[in-house]
């Protein structure tokens, strides 16, 4: 299946789900935005990740309509490369000159979180926070506070390099389903090739998500005991020491992010990843030859029978001084108006 297809497909229903994040539960969206008095002359500086200059005409029009609805305040909309990203806002939240407005994953937004550097959402967006599904919600909660709002959603997809499955005489057309057709797809892929079948990180999130989607459940019902040292977490775990023990997997998975496995895949180091939708454009960008060559599928299945959602949120610092704007920039931009606005923006812009 070539890349565009699916990945517009993937992105169709991935972000239906974010044209109701006004929903909740509900059949017919409720917008019940608390009206919150601002001052006179208020400017935020608002950043995001790599949306530009892909969204462009999207972001520029919506902020554009907010201070047309909110004129004593102004917007100031930067966007930083996503590699960049966290070395920036860390730099930032160290000199106490955090963007009032900034667009994070939750995974990341967590570190601010610890260190209280980002505003409580649980009371700053009581009024709106049966708006959002609940697990989007959920996903930016840490010790009893929500440091950020659901932005736009998207789930993960199986990236390979259809050139180097030809190569290792497999078909690219079949995409490994789970984790054990993986295991002897890279396998097959390192004999024939030399290159890596495989690669994921286990620095970040998406490592732990694999033990889930192998079966093996790293903590209790309600996230509150680890259950590392159990029989069948250490069977995943020998799992990936095989593969990189067998040269299919390379030992960086352990310390590198995702930004290094999107590089080597475009460099040709690595034959199959698992990465967002919006990953496509990286790739594009590294190495169109790789991109040509590129085919996707759906994330490798899980045990379960469940996927992932992974949730893009927008968070407040706790250090900004015209706070209860910024607030409402935060609500505007992630509301069901918005996000209907946005989905389409989406398909337009990437394919």
């Amino acid at each position: 299946m070539k890349i565009n297809k699916l990945l517009a497909l993937t992105l169709t229903v991935a972000l239906s789900a974010s044209l109701f994040v006004g929903c909740g539960n509900k059949t017919t969206p409720e917008v019940t935005t608390k009206v919150t008095p601002v001052k006179a002359d208020q400017n935020i500086e608002f950043w995001t990740m790599q949306l530009s200059p892909t969204f462009d005409g999207y972001l520029k029009g919506a902020i554009a309509k907010f201070q047309t609805e909110n004129p004593t305040i102004k917007v100031k909309w930067v966007d930083v490369p996503w590699g960049d990203m966290e070395k920036k806002i860390m730099a930032a939240a160290a000199s106490s000159s955090m963007p009032d407005v900034v667009n994070m994953n939750p995974q990341f937004a967590q570190k601010l979180a610890q260190s209280n550097a980002l505003v409580d959402m649980e009371e700053s967006a009581a009024d709106v926070k049966n708006n959002y599904f609940k697990g989007a919600w959920e996903a930016s909660s840490f010790g009893g506070k929500t440091f950020g709002l659901p932005w736009y959603l998207t789930t993960g997809i199986t990236y390979i390099n259809k050139e180097l499955f030809t190569k290792a005489g497999l078909d690219p057309k079949k995409i490994p389903a789970n984790y054990e057709e993986m295991y002897t797809a890279a396998k097959t892929i390192k004999a024939k090739t030399g290159k890596y079948g495989f690669m994921i990180s286990f620095k970040e999130s998406v490592g732990m998500e694999a033990f889930e989607q192998m079966g093996a459940r790293l903590f209790n019902d309600d996230y509150t005991k680890a259950t590392f040292a159990t029989p069948e977490v250490m069977e995943r775990v020998n799992f990936f020491k095989k593969m990189m023990d067998e040269g299919l997997m390379p030992k960086t998975s352990l310390t590198e992010g995702q930004a290094t496995i999107i590089q080597m895949y475009s460099g040709g180091e690595v034959a199959m990843f698992q990465g967002g939708t919006s990953h496509a454009g990286m790739i594009e960008k590294n190495n169109k030859q790789v991109y040509d060559n590129t085919g996707v599928g759906p994330q490798l299945a899980n045990a379960n029978g469940k996927f992932n959602e992974a949730v893009m949120n927008i968070c407040v610092a706790e250090s900004c001084k015209n706070k209860d704007a910024a607030v409402k920039f935060s609500k505007f931009i992630t509301d069901a108006s918005n996000q209907v606005e946005f989905a389409p923006a989406t398909i337009v812009n990437l394919f």
